[in-house]
């Protein structure tokens, strides 16, 4: 939580304001909808849940090259038309004040044709929404480039989120 609010500037980027009320909800369904509204990823490792926030990285986690990958397994893709493309973002969160529904657009204009609709649990207040919904634009605009391939054994050692590098 302190990596979070130092990373942010703010108290209320680590916070977590949700009343679970489905009591058939599993345990890793609840810390996830909390790691995700603390801008973290949730994963298993055997037995253990582990957490990690989502921030800026310069070095790649992995490197994949040819001896990493299976033979014949590789297809990249370029996303260059725009008619498919998500272009805009509806984020959906409880203001802080009145406890009610709210949602931010970006654009601020609505002039997205084909919004990303999101609807986080747990985001409470307009900086955290703010902030949450900017990364995922950051991601939509920013996301070009899609590499799908089948790697050895040494694939077990991704971590989601994390960067890795992909040699062609």
């Amino acid at each position: 939580q302190s990596e979070i609010e130092t990373y942010f500037n703010e108290p209320s980027a680590g916070q977590f304001s949700y009343t679970f009320d489905n009591s058939k909800l599993s345990a890793q369904d609840t810390f996830s909808t909390i790691a995700k509204a603390c801008f973290c990823t949730l994963w298993r490792e055997g037995r253990v849940l582990k957490a990690w926030f989502e921030k800026p990285q310069s070095i790649p986690a992995m490197v994949f090259t040819h001896r990493s990958k299976q033979p014949n397994s590789e297809t990249w893709k370029r996303k260059l038309s725009a008619s498919d493309r998500k272009d805009s973002i509806e984020f959906t969160y409880t203001d802080a004040k009145t406890y009610e529904q709210e949602t931010l657009y970006f654009p601020s204009d609505k002039s997205g044709t084909n919004p990303l609709k999101i609807e986080n649990k747990g985001v409470k207040g307009y900086d955290q929404a703010y902030w949450h919904m900017m990364r995922q634009y950051n991601k939509l605009i920013y996301q070009n480039v899609e590499c799908d391939f089948s790697s050895t054994r040494e694939g077990v050692f991704v971590k989601p989120q994390r960067m890795i590098s992909v040699v062609k």
